[in-house]
Parts: structure tokens; C-alpha cells; sequence
């Protein structure tokens, strides 16, 4: 694992009192009380746009809810956690579609992601948004069970991609994801890509807890996954992946700091994290649990928290990310020197006098419809900060 410098560079952004509600009541302490006055519309519309509000509706007492954010915004809140129940209870149903067809054909399946934090009963139902069911295969039989789901009524879709096989498509359910490989996850260090086959060797696998016939794998192994999904695989394109979605992951996985995982990690994890960077969603993390984000300001935590927010909240730095996003693909196909030339044209770029920014008409939250919150957040949806102002500024 490489001693890197720190990747990630968001600009400076008010922490707001809606801002710390958001992330004391989807990560702290059950019991706290806000002290300060919060905007009711303004919380609910932090809480959609990064992708909170489930988890604070399943962690928040009815009765501060209504207290904190009025009948309304409660109202709000709990609409995003029944969206989330209703998308969880689908895909647990075509989970259970999936798993009985692998094992009409003997073939062994392997949950991923949400679904794995699902079946191991690790996460509430209701508190996490997922969007599909992720799954892999022994290369052996991948195909065969592909094929077997077509069989049982799931449409192959043409999207398909280098990890992945064809999309599959239930009518009713959603979406099925059959991976060649899991990007990100490397065994001891080399090159290789991570697949069913080398689960099943080195014994990283545990039984999903609902489903008798299935896999999910071992906490050791998910904490990795979850690290690397959000840090590498989508760091720079947070619209495929919420990124803090990440830190209630590991905090139902009972992830704490102070217990080596930046050394236990190092074996599945290899170059794609530094430890740097593993110690701060840690630290971050710890914080959130804390109730307490004084002290993350000018640290790496505080970049990440930062990296969140901005990515999500603030147009030029999504086009920042956007860049980088397209850099790095062109280097990881090998395309070495038209990436490297972008790379330099990019950092050109971003050197250039910032322009004053300018702060539009304030977004408006009257509801918040199930809807609305399967579509998630949209640019006319996401204010500009200025970079510079009377709040008190992460930087």
C-alpha cells in the first residue's frame, strides 16, 4: 500500500447547521440534541442530495424528527426511507429469484455490495438506497448462469461493460449485475483482479445469512470492497456512487479506528489506497460518531468530507471531477502519452484566476416524492457556494 500524497482537493465550503444535522444525525450518537436552530427545507434538501435521508430516518427517534425539522420536513425525511424500503424489498425478492435459479443449476452465487450488507442482516432495511443486485460467479459457470436468468424471465439489456457481462432486467424487480471480476480488489498485492475463483480459494466467503443457497463474502473482505468502490472505482464520479454512503457501510460493519485495518486491508487492497487515505475515512468516521466536526477542517478527513459535499453541491468542482475521471480512463487503457498530455492540459486549467461565483435563486423543497428521490440530485437541484463567506468554512 503506498505512502501517496493526498488526491483529493475540494474547495473550502460553509458548514452550515443543516450540513451538521445531517451528518450528526445520519452517523452520531442516537441520543443527541441539536443545540442551534436549523432550517427545516434546508436540511431535508442536504439530507436528499447526499443521499442521507434514509439513514437518518432509520436511526432518529419519530419525536425529534418532528421536533428538529416540523411535521412537514419529518414527513420528507420518511418518504426517502420508504422509497428505500420499497427498492430494498424488490431486490431482495429477485435476490431470492437469483439464488434459487443458481442452485436449480448448481452453480455457486456470490452477493456483492448492498445486497451482501443486506442478507448478512448488517444493515436495516430502509436505511440504504441500493440500486441493483451485484453478483459473481465462479468463470466456469458465469454464463451458464446468465442464461439461466434469461431463462426465467430477466431481459438482457446491450450495456455492457469490462467487469461486467450484459445487464439483466426484471420487469418487476430491477436490475441484475453478473461481474467478471471485482474492480479495485487485488490478492497479495499483484495485478490480477479479484474474481469468484479466488473467494472460493483463499476461503473469504461466509453464507448469506437469508438465502441458504448463496455467498456473500467475509467482513474482511466487504470492508474492502466498500473502501475501494467509493476511494478508487468512483471517487471521481460520486453520480454513480453517493459517496457517503460509504461511512454508513462500514459503520454497520462496525468498522472503528485503532484496529489496524490499514495494515489488515494492505493484502486485498494493494496501490489503489494509500494508507493516508484509509486513515482518514477512518478518522472521519470517528467523528461522525462523535458528534463532533470542529477539528476536521484543515485535516485529511476534512478533505473528504469536503470532497463529499462539493461533489454534489458545487458545478465546478464536478467538472474538476469530470476532468480527472477522463484522465484516468485514458491511462488505465494505456493510452500513456494523449493521457498524460490531458493530464498537464487539466492541471493548466485548473491554476487559471477563479471566476467570482455567482449564487443563484435558493433551490425550494416543498416535497419530496419517491419519485424524485429514485432520480436523485439534478445540477437545477444543487446550489453554488461561494468560496469565501461569513459561514464557517471547511478548507
Amino acid at each position: 500500500m503506498r505512502h501517496r500524497r493526498f488526491r483529493l482537493r475540494p474547495p473550502g465550503i460553509p458548514l452550515t447547521p443543516e450540513i451538521r444535522w445531517v451528518f450528526i444525525r445520519a452517523f452520531g450518537q442516537k441520543e443527541w440534541q441539536t443545540e442551534e436552530p436549523i432550517d427545516s427545507r434546508g436540511a431535508c434538501r442536504m439530507a436528499l442530495l447526499l443521499d442521507l435521508g434514509p439513514r437518518i430516518a432509520s436511526r432518529t427517534e419519530s419525536a425529534d424528527l418532528v421536533r428538529e425539522l416540523g411535521p412537514e420536513g419529518a414527513e420528507n425525511i420518511y418518504t426517502l426511507q420508504r422509497s428505500a424500503a420499497v427498492q430494498a424489498l424488490r431486490l431482495i425478492e429477485l435476490s431470492r429469484l437469483v439464488a434459487s435459479t443458481a442452485a436449480e443449476l448448481g452453480v455457486p452465487v456470490i452477493f456483492l455490495k448492498g445486497m451482501a450488507q443486506f442478507l448478512a442482516g448488517e444493515t436495516e432495511i430502509g436505511s440504504r438506497d441500493v440500486g441493483d443486485v451485484d453478483i459473481i460467479a465462479p468463470e466456469s459457470n458465469s454464463q451458464r448462469l446468465w442464461k439461466g436468468l434469461v431463462e426465467v424471465g430477466l431481459l438482457p439489456q446491450a450495456v455492457e461493460s469490462r467487469h461486467e457481462y450484459p445487464l439483466l432486467i426484471h420487469p418487476r424487480f430491477g436490475i441484475v449485475e453478473l461481474h467478471r471480476f471485482i474492480p479495485g480488489l487485488r490478492l497479495g498485492g499483484g495485478n490480477k483482479p479479484v474474481c469468484a475463483d479466488n473467494l472460493m480459494e483463499k476461503e473469504l466467503l461466509c453464507p448469506a445469512g437469508s438465502l441458504p443457497h448463496a455467498l456473500i463474502p467475509n467482513r474482511k473482505t466487504r470492508i474492502a470492497h466498500a473502501l475501494v468502490h467509493a476511494l478508487h472505482q468512483h471517487v471521481w464520479s460520486p453520480r454513480a456512487y453517493p459517496f457517503f454512503r460509504v461511512f454508513g457501510d462500514l459503520q454497520d460493519l462496525g468498522v472503528a479506528c485503532g484496529e489496524g485495518w490499514e495494515e489488515a486491508l494492505s493484502p486485498l487492497i494493494g496501490w489503489r489506497l494509500s494508507r493516508r487515505e484509509i486513515s482518514a475515512v477512518l478518522d472521519l468516521l470517528e467523528q461522525f460518531s462523535g458528534n463532533d466536526l470542529s477539528d476536521v477542517a484543515a485535516s485529511d478527513p476534512g478533505a473528504l468530507l469536503r470532497h463529499g459535499i462539493a461533489s454534489v453541491l458545487v458545478p465546478r468542482y464536478r467538472a474538476k471531477l469530470r476532468y480527472r475521471l477522463f484522465v484516468d480512463t485514458l491511462l488505465r487503457r494505456r493510452w500513456y502519452k494523449f493521457g498524460q498530455a490531458a493530464k498537464l492540459f487539466i492541471q493548466r486549467f485548473q491554476r487559471r484566476p477563479r471566476q467570482a461565483a455567482t449564487q443563484p435563486a435558493p433551490f425550494v423543497l416543498d416535497s419530496i416524492t419517491p419519485a424524485a428521490a429514485k432520480a436523485g440530485p439534478s445540477d437545477s437541484m444543487a446550489p453554488t457556494f461561494q468560496e469565501h463567506g461569513k459561514s464557517p468554512l471547511l478548507s
